[in-house]
């Protein structure tokens, strides 16, 4: 079974919140911290992008950048890792669904 399709592992997950600079962008390292703040305190994985992600509120660009930075930090932590998608329209959420799961395939 594909790491894209497994069941999630019982436990602990993480909700992270997505933190931002003074200019507004989202901060990485921050972000990154929290997941490794998850995975030391051992939880199983983490939730980005959910409702304390601001997912709704990020563009394209931003997302992929905290998807990214999350699957990359999680990866180095054996943590799993599950990725909201915050749309009503279809083809939206289909479009976060793909570009969710190129960042997952590029690491």
């Amino acid at each position: 079974m594909s790491a894209l399709a497994a069941p999630l592992e019982r436990g602990v997950w993480g909700i992270l919140a997505t933190p931002f600079n003074d200019d507004g962008s989202v901060d990485t390292a921050s972000l990154a911290g929290q997941v490794a703040l998850f995975g030391r305190v051992g939880a199983r994985g983490v939730v980005a992008l959910g409702v304390f992600g601001e997912g709704a509120r990020l563009d394209d660009v931003e997302r992929r950048l905290v998807t990214t930075t999350v699957l990359r930090t999680a990866q180095e932590l054996d943590l799993g890792v599950v990725v909201g998608l915050t749309t009503l329209d279809r083809e939206a959420t289909l479009s976060q669904a793909d570009a969710a799961v190129s960042s997952a395939l590029a690491i």
